[in-house]
């Protein structure tokens, strides 16, 4: 048997960066470091608040993705601090489980899905109560 205390860890911190941006002026910087870099240095001049405190003592570019559900290229940032945070671009829904123009959609799929068997069962009790 382990002896000791149990720890808890603390929630992970969202770090994601989401930017307001055409997906087709997205798609031309999101390939070219000097663009993406020069874009992402004026949108920090002109809305710091979107930005982490610590972004202006300065960051690197640490790697890219591409989204497998939307095929959408993330960039991700490093900072001086070490923090590794996540940027993509607005026209995505968080998590980027989909493009924001098919949310319509997935709420007429989400409303046309029968109750679960579960959940059936339990008005069935209630209803016979």
């Amino acid at each position: 048997m382990a002896t000791g205390t149990a720890t808890t860890l603390a929630p992970r911190e969202d770090r994601t960066i989401i930017l307001a941006i055409p997906q087709e002026e997205y798609e031309q910087i999101a390939v070219s470091p000097p663009k993406f870099r020069a874009w992402l240095d004026e949108h920090d001049r002109l809305n710091p608040e979107i930005f982490p405190a610590t972004f202006e003592k300065g960051y690197k570019l640490h790697n890219k993705t591409t989204s497998d559900k939307t095929s959408v290229l993330k960039q991700r940032i490093k900072l001086r601090n070490g923090q590794v945070w996540t940027i993509h671009p607005g026209f995505v829904m968080p998590r980027m489980p989909r493009r924001t123009t098919q949310r319509k959609t997935l709420r007429r799929q989400l409303a046309r899905k029968p109750p679960s068997r579960s959940l059936r069962r339990t008005k069935k009790k209630k209803a016979a109560t």
